[in-house]
């Protein structure tokens, strides 16, 4: 054989082991290795874990909703008793119920009375007349005279250099 032949022969061999080499590199660090099925398995089971707590924190807000509402609707029940049963037993002629039943509650879950008559509180006085003026308004209490101090400024009036750096606040402490 001669070299030329001998040269061809051991680039093919050269390139076959390195094509081995590479493909043994690929299999151990590659995506199927086990480091990286572990970590998806792992991830995996944390996002099915956060699935079932939500599921769990779905489930026990709509119960505690549940057990709410109908809590709401026996101290209704037990108030509104109690107010019948204080009008009928109580002998209290000309005066004012002691209790007074409590409105149903509507198919909503909601009392039947409207919302109409019931608003926010107010962080102001209200006023009793349109001509009144209140306390929310931009003049109050400045009618009062306001005491001010102007000093004199003179107009030559002259700072020297260390003046200067102390009113500047550049000066250095010299102890």
């Amino acid at each position: 054989m001669d070299t030329a032949g001998n040269f061809w022969l051991v680039g093919l061999f050269c390139t076959a082991l390195g094509a081995l080499i590479g493909y043994a590199v690929a299999m151990m660090f590659g995506p199927g290795n086990s480091k990286t099925r572990d970590l998806e398995g792992r991830l995996q089971q944390a996002r099915d874990d956060l699935k079932n707590y939500r599921m769990e924190v779905n489930t026990h807000f709509t119960q505690t909703a549940d057990l709410l509402n109908r809590m709401t609707d026996s101290y209704r029940e037990v108030h509104n008793h109690l107010a019948r049963s204080a009008q009928t037993l109580c002998d209290r002629p000309g005066q004012a119920p002691l209790l007074n039943a409590l409105p149903e509650a509507s198919a909503q879950g909601t009392s039947a009375h409207s919302l109409g008559d019931v608003y926010p509180p107010l962080d102001y006085a209200p006023k009793a007349t349109q001509s009144e003026r209140g306390i929310l308004r931009e003049d109050f209490d400045l009618d009062k005279p306001t005491l001010s101090y102007d000093p004199p400024i003179s107009a030559d009036y002259h700072l020297d250099d260390d003046e200067l750096d102390n009113y500047t606040g550049l000066s250095q402490s010299r102890n």
